[in-house]
């Protein structure tokens, strides 16, 4: 029967596999993600064409930290879709994982040509910072606060590339402000006598 009504075999494993992947989320059940799974293997077998199956097969394998997995699905998910933003977002991150940040910056630059989402943003300028380009991650995080004031983190990344640059000033004012919005996240005290220290020499 499977042979006779492909579509409509694919279609029900598909929302099955789907269902068991949320669930699974969502209550942080490794049975029902392994339900997900072997469906979602079911339809790899079948020669499915439908991205969303291994964009999805991608997410489960980053959850349980196969990175080299996920990157392969995602990758054949773009394959089949190369504008999905979700998709794009979900390597990058898994990327990240590996600290490959040139490849997850190139995924999160073309994700930002389809969608301009808050995401790809913070993405982008994360993948600056951590590849040593602090001129322009200030640049982007100074983006950030003017578009996107909720995501306080701006001022720690910010801070942290002023202080690299030895812009201990600048370091000093984004650091200090960050420690009184969200400072219960990073212990920031050393940091902040040692600039002050700095400043104190010149």
């Amino acid at each position: 029967m499977i042979n006779q009504y492909p579509e409509k075999f694919e279609t029900a494993y598909n929302n099955r596999a789907y269902y068991y992947y949320l669930k699974g989320t969502e209550e942080k059940n490794e049975e029902y993600l392994k339900k997900a799974e072997d469906d979602y293997s079911i339809l790899e077998k079948m020669g499915s064409t439908n991205p969303f199956v291994y964009s999805v097969r991608g997410n489960i394998e980053a959850s349980g930290k196969h990175y080299d997995k996920a990157i392969s699905y995602f990758s054949k998910s773009l394959k089949l879709d190369s504008t999905n933003f979700n998709t794009l977002i979900n390597r990058a991150l898994t990327y990240i994982k590996i600290e490959k940040y040139d490849l997850s910056l190139a995924d999160v630059e073309r994700s930002l040509k389809y969608n301009h989402q808050r995401q790809g943003f913070v993405l982008q300028a994360y993948n600056y910072f951590m590849l040593g380009n602090y001129i322009r991650a200030i640049e982007l995080y100074s983006s950030l606060i003017k578009n996107f004031p909720g995501y306080k983190e701006s001022y720690y990344y910010r801070g942290n590339s002023y202080f690299r640059l030895g812009e201990n000033e600048n370091a000093l004012k984004d650091l200090i402000y960050y420690k009184s919005i969200d400072g219960q996240k990073v212990d920031l005290n050393d940091k902040i006598s040692e600039i002050k220290g700095k400043i104190k020499k010149k």
